[in-house]
């Protein structure tokens, strides 16, 4: 996405996401920075918590993939959660992951069908 493009869409009230280039990695911590008009913070997962997490979704029968997309997914979730009801729309930076997959993580996990047109996920920001 363009800079122009982006600047019109938080001008419009929407919501931009990106991560940290290497959040598929285990060894290292993962950022994201949710930034709008109104709201401008960042969520850290470290490198043991996310070990841990998916060490345990690889115990239950998840794939490495999975288990990573479901990760990244919590992620967005903690980012997105709170302002779905305010927000007109959120593009989010898929970072490498299938851009499918993860709407369907985050719908599972949001529990939600009613915003899912607010959810938008691309492969780069």
């Amino acid at each position: 996405m363009d800079k122009k493009k982006s600047l019109a869409l938080l001008s419009d009230g929407v919501a931009l996401i990106d991560t940290s280039g290497r959040t598929r990695e285990l060894k290292e911590k993962s950022v994201l920075a949710l930034a709008s008009t109104k709201i401008n913070y960042t969520v850290q997962i470290n490198a043991s918590e996310k070990k841990k997490i998916f060490d345990s979704l690889v115990k239950i029968g998840k794939s490495r993939d999975d288990a990573k997309a479901i990760i990244h997914s919590v992620k967005l979730y903690f980012a997105i959660k709170a302002y779905l009801p305010t927000l007109p729309a959120f593009y989010i930076c898929s970072d490498g992951f299938s851009p499918g997959i993860l709407k369907h993580h985050l719908k599972r996990i949001l529990n939600i069908s009613y915003h899912e047109q607010k959810i938008n996920i691309l492969p780069s920001l």
